[in-house]
């Protein structure tokens, strides 16, 4: 019953109507961050990602960019109130989705509608408010990802791959937020990597010496 309604409010966010999409988009946030008395697995919730939050952001980006503005007014608002959604739904089930195995890949469905949105023109051209939102967005789930522990670089053989994964599709679309996040782990690895090559020197020279 619950996936019903939220499919049903999914539906109405792509309304003409401004008015009609907002509220509806404010229904369905209400739905999927304030579930009271239900319980969902979270393989339930892996689902509603893809059939409704992904789907409603991928149907809107499509609306935004192939219908005329005077069908559907005001879509750069609505653009910016869903993905504030993805944002908030996303670290409102980060903790209990984050042990999953399938958790990667939806992290790096996160990232792809981050970088749709941030790259999508609205009446021909780029919006500064999603440029400026999409950022701020992505720099707030990272802070807390890397608060809780769940995104940071690992020593141990293959700990790396969400790392990896995360910055390879991040340096393409918003390369500063690395620096900006993790200040502290990159000035650590050059700090080794400067030991590393000092001391590879000395032995180079101390083994010159010695021949």
């Amino acid at each position: 019953m619950w996936l019903k309604l939220v499919q049903a409010l999914k539906k109405l966010t792509l309304d003409q109507r401004e008015e009609v999409r907002n509220h509806a988009m404010s229904s369905l946030q209400k739905c999927l961050l304030e579930v009271d008395g239900i319980c969902l697995l979270p393989s339930s919730w892996l689902h509603s990602f893809d059939i409704v939050i992904f789907m409603m952001l991928d149907d809107l980006i499509e609306i935004a960019q192939s219908q005329s503005q005077k069908d559907y007014r005001n879509m750069e608002g609505t653009l910016m109130h869903a993905v504030k959604l993805l944002s908030k739904a996303f670290l409102h089930l980060l903790q209990e989705l984050s042990g999953l195995s399938s958790f990667c890949k939806l992290w790096l469905g996160v990232l792809s509608r981050m970088e749709k949105y941030l790259k999508v023109k609205v009446r021909g051209k780029r919006s500064e408010k999603i440029q400026e939102l999409v950022p701020e967005l992505l720099k707030n789930i990272l802070l807390v990802m890397k608060s809780k522990g769940i995104l940071a670089k690992r020593s141990t053989i293959g700990g790396d791959s969400l790392w990896e994964l995360t910055w390879l599709h991040l340096n393409n679309f918003a390369p500063s937020l690395q620096s900006e996040v993790f200040t502290g782990e990159l000035e650590l690895d050059s700090s080794n990597h400067t030991q590393s090559d000092g001391s590879h020197s000395a032995v180079v020279e101390e083994s010159s010496q010695s021949g």
